[in-house]
Parts: structure tokens; C-alpha cells; sequence
């Protein structure tokens, strides 16, 4: 991952997931449908009423949720080990991420070759607008074509052209071509042949910090193992909050429906509105447009599912905050500042470094210091009730 991904990423874990600001994308809307609402305000909405200090200042929590058990609940004990293996495969792959290809003009395709092509297309002998190319790189297996165009260069001579037949799917973008056999003559220019290097003192010194094979290993294993270490708590800090969550239930009202406090659900629902109503106003599309578009449903049907969701994620506000009264659990400024400088080493940053990356905004100006210390203490509250767990054999 390079520098201008890990800023990326971070911009679409922290900003995106803590700001009013919800980046639709068209293509996982089509594969997921209406699930993608609950995907986006997942990442979206998770704490965005914690600005302005705890947004459940005077609820009573007992009138809402009969809290599950969080003390004593069975965890599975999750490995730490590194071994030699897992120490090799990651060399390897640091090996894999070195190698260095140059053009080859011999030989044959093969699945997983990097190739260059010229190609033209036609059907019944006519040539077809949009269906001629030179120079074009394909990954063989990467499906970038029709099915059988790819397959079909397989064993293919570098160097050779060979005519491919396939056939447009019946609901192919193109009208034109929808449905039609056609024939693809393809040029195979050349093909990129990798050299992966070994693993020497001369490459150590190179590509780390150490100067010999020895040190590098160990360096590689003392990753592994702190790796290792952070996705065993996590695991095990989703194990529980899962189990508390499923253990707690909302309490009903005189007419045996579940109650929430309303102005936290209003606030809930209200904000997010906002949001895709503000959306939807960049798009130049009514909100019914909007709604219809993003999600194939009209607006009834949207507020259901986001009522839906924001009572879901007022249970789950409700439940991390009850347990942080009840314990006395809170976030000193000393936990806060670990709690940025943890998440930033995550992605390879200091804060002198993240600012500098980010035209001098520091980590805390683009997420918020309340979305940050909200985040902070459901760290700081699935910490303790896994302390207080009994941990089973794996």
C-alpha cells in the first residue's frame, strides 16, 4: 500500500465513516441493492451525534434496554503464534512485491500474464465502432473482455495473431451488439516476463532497516507477531460486543412496541436525511429521484429502512454508554492522544507526517476530536468486558 493509498484509506475509514457525508458508489449499489444503505450508514453515522459532548446526557438507559450480560461471557482464545512458515510466506511476498518485468517478445500466453495487444473486431466480416485497439495491456484472467476472449489467447504465440470467437451477451450495454458472434483478430505484441529477487544481505540492505538475513527475519517475525497480536484483540473485542448486543433487548412500551428515546432517534434520522437530501441536490435530482435511483425504492419505503437502521444503531449507543456509566469508564486525554497516535501507526503515520500528507490539517481537525473520543471509549468499553471474559481454548 503506498502513500496515497494509506491517505485514501484512512479518509474512507475515519472522515467518511464519522462525517455527514456519504459516498454512494453506482456499481456496489447495483450489486447489493437496499443493502448498501445499511452498509453506508454503518460506516457513515456511526457516532455522528457526539459532537456536542455525550448525545445521551440524561437518559435513563434502564427505561430503554435490559443490558445483557457483559461480566463472565466465554471467549475463544485466539493464537498469537508465528511460525517459521508464516515468517517464510511473508518474505516471500516481500520478494513478490520487488520483481521487476520487462517486455519479452517470445514465448507463449499463459493464465496470469501481463500482455500487449492490438486487436480489431468484426461481425459478419464488418469491422464495428468501438471494437479496434492497439496497444492495450491485459491481464490474462482478469475477465477485462467478453467470456472467451481472454481464455481464447491462452497458448497463443508472442508475436502471432489469432482470431477469437466469441459472443456478445444477450444484455450487453451496446444494442447493436447484443447477441451477435463476432471475431476478434489479435495481434500479441508482447508479454511482461517477471524477475523476483532473492533473498540476499545485498537486498536486506536495500529494502529495510537490518543488514543481515538473520536480523531481517527477525524484524519480519516481531511484525508478524504485533500483527498477529492487534487482529487477535480485535477478533476477540467483536466476539464480545457481538454477545452483548444479541444478549440485550429493547423494552416495550403500553402497546408492546420497542421504545427508544425519541430524540435521539429523531436527531438519528433527521441528520441523515439531511444528508442525502443534500446529496441528492448535488445530483440535480429530486429526493424521489434520488432515492429511486441509488436505492430502487421510493421514499416511504426509504424511511422505513432508515428508522430501521437508526433504531439498531441507537441500541447499540445505548448499550456502549451503559456500560461506560455503569463502570465509570472514560477516556483520559493521555488514552485519547495513544488512541489517534495507535490508529495513525496503523497506516503507517506519525501525526508530524499525516499533517504533512494532508496540507497541514492534523488527524483531529478532519475527523473531529468528539467523533474521535467517542470512537475511543467503545474501544475502551469492548477492552473491559473482554477483561472481565473467561477465555476458552481455541
Amino acid at each position: 500500500m503506498d502513500k496515497s493509498d494509506k491517505i485514501d484509506f484512512i479518509r474512507e475509514q475515519n472522515v467518511n465513516r464519522y462525517e455527514n457525508i456519504i459516498d454512494i458508489k453506482q456499481e456496489n449499489i447495483m450489486k447489493k441493492g437496499k443493502l448498501i444503505l445499511l452498509t453506508s450508514l454503518c460506516l457513515a453515522v456511526v457516532f455522528t451525534m457526539v459532537s456536542c459532548g455525550s448525545p445521551y446526557s440524561g437518559v435513563k438507559f434502564d427505561d430503554y434496554i435490559k443490558l445483557g450480560k457483559y461480566k463472565g461471557i466465554e471467549l475463544k482464545k485466539q493464537s498469537n503464534e508465528v511460525t517459521d512458515d508464516d515468517v517464510d510466506a511473508a518474505i516471500k511476498k516481500e520478494l513478490e512485491s520487488k520483481k521487476v518485468g520487462k517486455d519479452v517478445k517470445t514465448g507463449v500466453v499463459k493464465d496470469g500474464d501481463s500482455i500487449n495487444i492490438d486487436y480489431v473486431g468484426s461481425i459478419d466480416g464488418t469491422k464495428f465502432s468501438g471494437g479496434e485497439e492497439k496497444g492495450r495491456t491485459l491481464v490474462i484472467g482478469s475477465n477485462s473482455f467478453i467470456k472467451g476472449f481472454e481464455s481464447g489467447l491462452i497458448g497463443a504465440a508472442v508475436g502471432s495473431t489469432k482470431n477469437i470467437k466469441v459472443k456478445f451477451p444477450d444484455n450487453y450495454g451496446k444494442k447493436e451488439l447484443a447477441g451477435k458472434n463476432a471475431v476478434f483478430a489479435v495481434k500479441i505484441n508482447s508479454k511482461k516476463e517477471y524477475t523476483v529477487p532473492k533473498l540476499t544481505e545485498e537486498f536486506v540492505k536495500n529494502n529495510s532497516k537490518q543488514k543481515t538475513i538473520a536480523d531481517y527475519k527477525k524484524a519480519i517475525k516481531r511484525r508478524l507477531e504485533k500483527e498477529k497480536k492487534a487482529t487477535a484483540e480485535e477478533t476477540q473485542r467483536q466476539q464480545a460486543w457481538s454477545k452483548v448486543v444479541s444478549g440485550t433487548s429493547v423494552k416495550l412500551d403500553k402497546n408492546n412496541k420497542e421504545k427508544y428515546p425519541e430524540k435521539q432517534l429523531e436527531k438519528f434520522v433527521n441528520e441523515t436525511m439531511k444528508t442525502y437530501e443534500d446529496k441528492a441536490n448535488k445530483e440535480n435530482l429530486s429526493f424521489k429521484d434520488f432515492v429511486k435511483k441509488n436505492f430502487g425504492m421510493d421514499e416511504k419505503k426509504f424511511k422505513e429502512e432508515l428508522t430501521a437502521y437508526a433504531k439498531t444503531q441507537v441500541k447499540l449507543d445505548m448499550i456502549m454508554y451503559s456500560i461506560a456509566e455503569k463502570e465509570g469508564i472514560k477516556v483520559s486525554s493521555s488514552e485519547y492522544d495513544k488512541f489517534i497516535d495507535d490508529t495513525l501507526e496503523k497506516y503507517g503515520y506519525t501525526k508530524a507526517t499525516f499533517e504533512k500528507a494532508n496540507n497541514g490539517k492534523s488527524y483531529e481537525t478532519i475527523v473531529g476530536k468528539e467523533k474521535i473520543k467517542a470512537e475511543a471509549l467503545k474501544k475502551k468499553v469492548q477492552n473491559f468486558i473482554v477483561s472481565k471474559a473467561k477465555i476458552t481454548d481455541e
